[in-house]
């Protein structure tokens, strides 16, 4: 080794060097900068400025694949997101973040299970597998991430509900046992505070005038708040003789004010009318169509037809209040309208309906159309 020369580590890319420690350090920061700003103009030039994750930079998307039944549409297929695996889009990112180093607002999904969306392009997805909830702007092209309320670090969040009236949007955590009130943005405004501690929170539901649901898996009701937060009542199964749920992990309720809860170890949904008395049974265990063998989301369209996510049919049914089935879509695959373990699933109010495919780690979106609407 020379005398005046030191093998030093390098602190920008991490090798040894003898040479004077800070003329090679500071040589490594500018080549390696350079680098960088060669790549950015390479990826700016080929790709222009891509979404994060979203695929689309356009707001409501257009119907992109199939539609169910093809002769006579009921429901079709949008979009989805973010960009899968080994796609192009997902190429790209990867290349921005080796350009600008790890961007944690662009983490992939790890274990999807509730959403959420306001129709105008906003859409959270809770993701307990990675201790966050996920916040894609696909209007914009954008995504962000909450995963701290009031400086708690987030424990298990699984359900999303929004109430747009009031620009609250809603988060129970399994793990803190707790229901948070928040702004879109992510900012606290509070919790939801029940008559005794919450065993389990799962599914969570606004209805139209604002009152909140709270399926709790493990005390096996569904309780009731007004927007205030006051409690109103709890609801219990109409089937049981002990008049709980066995698994309640998802609730929703229609634009006319119904109540569907779904039992999941019961494998079934029951209905409750608007004035919360019992309306009627939908499914139950088998595995032929209309019947159930692993339920994990439910939601209403705008005319009030019940849609019911299955993971191991991996379709959606969609049934009528008197529990007719009417079509089912779906089956296992990668594909557009293809799922893998289909979860949670949200009705945005403009007749757009988000699927979490949660093994293929992405969200997709459907259209249902009416029928005076072919």
């Amino acid at each position: 080794m020379l005398s005046g020369f030191l093998q030093t580590t390098c602190r920008f890319c991490d090798k040894a060097h003898e040479q004077p420690g800070l003329t090679w350090n500071y040589w490594c920061f500018m080549l390696k900068h350079i680098f960088r700003f060669l790549l950015l103009f390479h990826l700016l030039l080929a790709l222009g400025c891509a979404g994060v994750g979203s695929g689309r930079s356009s707001w409501p998307p257009e119907a992109t694949g199939p539609a169910w039944p093809s002769d006579f549409p009921r429901v079709r297929f949008l979009t989805s997101f973010p960009d899968r695996p080994d796609s192009e889009g997902d190429k790209g990112n990867r290349l921005s973040r080796f350009i600008f180093g790890e961007d944690q607002t662009s983490q992939s999904l790890i274990n999807p299970v509730g959403v959420a969306a306001d129709g105008n392009g906003r859409v959270w997805i809770a993701d307990p597998g990675g201790r966050i909830v996920h916040v894609f702007d696909l209007s914009r092209g954008r995504s962000s991430m909450i995963g701290k309320v009031e400086g708690v670090v987030l424990g298990a969040p699984v359900g999303l509900a929004l109430d747009v009236d009031r620009d609250r949007l809603y988060l129970s955590d399994a793990q803190l046992k707790k229901v948070f009130i928040l702004r879109p943005d992510g900012s606290s405004v509070g919790e939801i505070t029940p008559p005794s501690p919450f065993g389990r929170p799962g599914g969570l539901a606004v209805d139209p005038v604002g009152n909140l649901y709270v399926a709790d898996v493990t005390r096996g009701k569904v309780f009731v708040f007004s927007p205030q937060g006051a409690f109103i009542r709890a609801l219990g199964s109409h089937q049981t003789p002990n008049g709980l749920f066995l698994r309640p992990i998802a609730v929703a309720v229609s634009d006319q004010g119904y109540v569907a809860v779904l039992d999941a170890m019961n494998f079934r949904v029951e209905l409750f009318g608007p004035d919360w008395l019992p309306h009627g049974v939908v499914g139950g265990l088998g595995d032929s169509p209309g019947l159930f063998a692993r339920p994990r989301g439910i939601a209403f369209d705008g005319d009030g037809n019940l849609y019911v996510a299955d993971a191991a049919f991996d379709n959606i049914q969609i049934f009528d209040l008197e529990g007719r089935l009417l079509l089912y879509f779906g089956k296992s695959g990668d594909e557009a309208g293809q799922f893998c373990l289909p979860g949670g699933l949200y009705h945005d109010g403009a007749n757009r309906l988000y699927a979490v495919d949660s093994c293929n780690y992405r969200v997709q979106i459907f259209e249902y159309l009416p029928v005076d609407n072919p």
